[in-house]
């Protein structure tokens, strides 16, 4: 199970390697990202299965693969696109 404070350990380590790296992921979305959806870019981002994410968020797969399709739809990605690899090529 993640904590909040494990998140932000997380996210502090993402900014050391990538700096601009929720600067970009905010400049790339259409609609303004909360704080749950930055989380689940960053899970994706270290390549968290939805079963993982799910456990560390304490919900249903499902609810991930629902969450997913509405990040796509926040950075107005097409089906066919993958939001892992649209993901980790934001750096």
């Amino acid at each position: 199970m993640l904590l909040n404070s494990d998140f932000e350990d997380i996210k502090m380590q993402i900014q050391k390697l990538h700096p601009d790296f929720f600067k970009r992921l905010s400049d790339k979305a259409i609609q303004k990202l909360t704080l749950l959806d930055q989380k689940y870019c960053t899970y994706l981002y270290l390549k968290m299965t939805t079963k993982q994410i799910a456990q560390a968020l304490h919900v249903e797969p499902q609810s991930v693969r629902m969450f997913k399709y509405r990040l796509k739809q926040k950075f107005g990605l097409d089906k066919e696109v993958d939001l892992e690899d649209f993901l980790t090529n934001i750096k």
